[in-house]
C-alpha cells in the first residue's frame, strides 16, 4: 500500500508567520476603523493630545528655568559662559584656579602685614614701658 501525504503545505514557517502577522494587522486596522467611526477613539486622541500638551508645557517650563539660571551673572562667572571666546572658555577652570590662588595669596599677605603691624605696636609699647620703668627707677634713687 502506498502512503500519501495529504497535509503537504508549500509554504514555509516564515511565510506562514508573515501571513498570520498580516491577518492580525488587518484585524487591528478594522477594529481601529470601527472605533474611529463610532467615536471611541476621539476621546483617546483628545486625552493623548492633552497629555502631550502638558508634557510640552512642563518641558518648556524646565527649559525656561534652566535658561534663567544660566543667564544669571553669578552663574555665568562661575561656569565661564560669560566668556565669548571658545579658547578662553575652554581654559576658564585654570583661570579661575589662578584667580583663587591669587586671592588666597593676597589674604595671606595682608594677614602677615597685620601680624607685623601688631608685633611692631607691641614692641613699641614694651619699649615705652621699659623707658617708663627706667624713669621711675631714676626718681626712686637708683
Amino acid at each position: 500500500m502506498k502512503a500519501t501525504n495529504d497535509e503537504f503545505n508549500p509554504l514555509t514557517e516564515e511565510e506562514l508567520q508573515a501571513q498570520r502577522d498580516s491577518e492580525e494587522l488587518d484585524r487591528r486596522i478594522r477594529r481601529m476603523v470601527v472605533r474611529v467611526q463610532s467615536g471611541e477613539a476621539d476621546e483617546e486622541i483628545a486625552e493623548d493630545r492633552r497629555l502631550e500638551e502638558e508634557e510640552r508645557a512642563e518641558a518648556e517650563e524646565e527649559e525656561r528655568k534652566e535658561r534663567r539660571k544660566r543667564s544669571g551673572l553669578k552663574w555665568q562667572i562661575f561656569s565661564g559662559s560669560i566668556l565669548t571666546s571658545r579658547g578662553l572658555a575652554d581654559n576658564y577652570r585654570y583661570f579661575a584656579a589662578i584667580a583663587v590662588m591669587c586671592f588666597i595669596s593676597i589674604v595671606v599677605m595682608f594677614a602677615a602685614l597685620y601680624a607685623d603691624m601688631s608685633y611692631s605696636r607691641m614692641e613699641n609699647d614694651v619699649q615705652l614701658l621699659r623707658d617708663e620703668l627706667r624713669r621711675q627707677g631714676a626718681y626712686l634713687g637708683e
